[in-house]
């Protein structure tokens, strides 16, 4: 009934590594996908809905 396109994602990230700990101590990425739904309505009719889904993921070591 419907079909999902998604264009090319774009993103952009930083890591920051601890090398005498051996870990990760923040890592920050932000991404960006544009998004197209066609679908026909219950009436028959086209439609074509477009979207751009943006995302941003933070991982922090917490340390108590």
């Amino acid at each position: 009934p419907f079909t999902i396109q998604a264009g090319d994602a774009a993103g952009t990230g930083e890591i920051l590594f601890d090398h005498k700990a051996g870990r990760l101590e923040r890592s920050v990425v932000s991404s960006t996908m544009p998004l197209t739904l066609n679908m026909t309505g219950p009436d028959g009719s086209s439609m074509s809905l477009q979207s751009v889904t943006t995302s941003k993921m933070t991982v922090e070591l917490v340390r108590k």
